[in-house]
């Protein structure tokens, strides 16, 4: 359960920080739809250019944060194996033992 919050505010704060990269003004990306040119706007450009800016800090440190703890829960199981371990357990196992064929006998000699 806990994971899977995990997991859901991980994937809104991917979203929320790709969006918020993209309104900056600055990086010309989608900045018009967050009133960037409109001096009668509610708030001016240097002044949402600042919430903004602030509103990216918090997104990017919500995710790294979010980040670090789901592989720390990951890293936490305590049985975990590395792949490449677990593929040569498997090939020393299908080594050590090899498969002889069964002797042939010939029906007409007995």
């Amino acid at each position: 359960m806990l994971d899977s919050f995990l997991f859901v505010m991980h994937m809104l704060s991917i979203v929320a920080v790709v969006i918020l990269v993209l309104l900056q003004r600055d990086s010309g990306g989608l900045g018009g739809l967050a009133g960037g040119g409109n001096s009668n706007s509610l708030m001016s450009a240097s002044s949402s250019g600042n919430a903004m800016t602030r509103a990216t800090y918090i997104a990017a440190t919500i995710f790294m944060v979010l980040s670090l703890v789901m592989a720390m829960r990951a890293a936490g199981d305590g049985a975990s194996q590395s792949v490449v371990d677990a593929m040569q357990v498997e090939i020393q196992e299908t080594i050590a033992e090899p498969k002889l064929p069964e002797p042939v006998t010939n029906p007409d000699t007995e």
